[in-house]
């Protein structure tokens, strides 16, 4: 709904409660990214460390595609955890996993013989290789048809942003949001408005949300002023 009466929105910062079959039906259906944490699991049980949490993982199916570019090589042993993965033997003989690189997102359009119209997102990946030379594809980021043999849960274990680098600034918005619902709940606990009448009780409310997006507003202004490269200025 939010989507369709705002062409504005690119992308939702949802919870990490948020499963794959959620994150598939926004991002196919409306064309809009979820910015969310694949689900906690501790190394211990098999999840693979990214910073200082642990998420879940699954290895990455083989397909036709996969098999001709790594015919060379004799394959890799990819794993998904939010990104991709490349599980390496050391020196010493311990394994270790390798994040692959991702360049870049992408996001095409299909419109079907029924005229709706779904989406699918890509991420570009680099994989060094000795023997064949560096590896480079488009990975959906959305379920395909060769999932379903492999039981490989795609949208659950490939995430729009990997949990490190720009995820951790976009996905730190969420705990704002979080604590300004948090916020106007307990403004009005018991779910009591100071007014009487549901007319008098939405202005409440918008007054509510306009001064929060006032506050945002005043705050987002002073980022800029301490930013000399920005070429927008508060108005007088």
């Amino acid at each position: 709904m939010i989507a369709s009466r705002n062409a504005g929105v690119h992308a939702f910062v949802a919870d990490g409660a948020w499963r794959g079959k959620h994150i598939r039906q926004v991002q196919a259906g409306t064309g809009r990214g979820v910015i969310a944490p694949p689900r906690h699991k501790d190394a211990k049980h098999g999840g693979i460390p990214i910073g200082k949490n642990s998420f879940a993982a699954q290895r990455l199916p083989r397909n036709a595609r996969r098999t001709a570019r790594e015919a060379v090589c004799g394959g890799h042993d990819l794993w998904a955890a939010g990104t991709l993965f490349e599980q390496v033997i050391t020196v010493d003989g311990t394994p270790h996993l390798a994040e692959v690189i991702r360049g870049q997102t992408k996001r095409d359009t299909t419109t079907n013989k029924d005229g709706s119209v779904s989406y699918q997102y890509y991420g570009r990946y680099q994989l060094p290789c000795a023997a064949a030379g560096p590896h480079t594809w488009w990975e959906p980021l959305n379920p395909v048809t060769t999932d379903t043999p492999a039981r490989f849960h795609r949208a659950e274990y490939l995430r729009l942003l990997p949990c490190s680098g720009e995820h951790r600034r976009i996905y730190s918005m969420r705990a704002d949001t979080e604590s300004l619902n948090a916020t106007l709940e307990r403004a009005f606990y018991g779910q009591r408005l100071p007014a009487w009448g549901s007319h008098n009780q939405t202005v409440t409310v918008l007054l509510a949300a306009i001064a929060e997006n006032a506050w945002a507003r005043h705050v987002w202004h002073q980022h800029l002023d301490g930013d000399p490269t920005h070429s927008i200025s508060p108005p007088a």
